[in-house]
């Protein structure tokens, strides 16, 4: 709701998870593809690290024995995390144009966006289909995998699939989850580094 493409020259509001620690070898991989691809850049060691009221500030050490990984360290999305996902998605979509992929984008038209979805029975195949806001349908498919949230989108989702979709809902209910917020904070004049010796720091401590 009220989301707009964020504009260069403009503050918005962003999570911050654009903010990246890669360690696995498989994802330092992928996170210098998008290096490569601009998406992302590298911060330096001293860039990242945690921050408490007993220790003050320590950076991440980045392991450079690592000889094998071209990638490793910290990262930031270019743009931010609405830029660096968009741009993720829409290199997808290249790299799989043969029609494997096809992406239904929810956003900045939310008419478009999956807002249903229903199971036909045994005899008919049992077959899930989706259906945008606008009513459009999407599928048939074998499998339906979701990623869900906030309870005040997946309920009335899954309620959307009637007895279906039951079991899922009755489970997800049970679920107890405590969402982690992350917050990007603009300072405008600038805090001088020698307050903040850092561009990214995880708080630790403090409830």
């Amino acid at each position: 709701k009220n989301q707009v493409i964020p504009q260069n020259g403009k503050p918005f509001f962003d999570y911050g998870v654009q903010y990246i620690t890669a360690k696995d070898e498989e994802f330092k991989n992928e996170v210098q593809r998008w290096v490569e691809l601009d998406l992302c850049t590298q911060l330096d060691d001293d860039e990242v690290g945690i921050i408490s009221a007993e220790n003050g500030y320590t950076p991440f050490i980045k392991n450079r024995n690592d000889k094998e990984s071209c990638a490793g360290g910290n990262f930031v999305g270019n743009g931010g995390m609405g830029i660096l996902m968009s741009k993720l998605i829409d290199d997808a979509e290249k790299e799989f144009a043969d029609g494997t992929l096809k992406v239904l984008r929810g956003f900045p038209d939310q008419n478009k966006k999956i807002q249903f979805l229903s199971r036909s029975s045994e005899a008919q195949g049992g077959k899930w289909t989706l259906r945008t806001k606008d009513g459009n349908n999407v599928g048939p498919f074998d499998t339906v995998i979701g990623g869900f949230a906030q309870h005040c989108l997946t309920d009335p989702f899954l309620l959307s699939g009637g007895d279906a979709t039951k079991s899922m809902l009755s489970c997800l209910r049970r679920v107890e989850s405590n969402q982690l917020i992350v917050m990007q904070v603009s300072f405008s004049p600038p805090i001088p580094s020698s307050n903040a010796p850092f561009t990214v720091a995880h708080v630790s401590g403090e409830e």
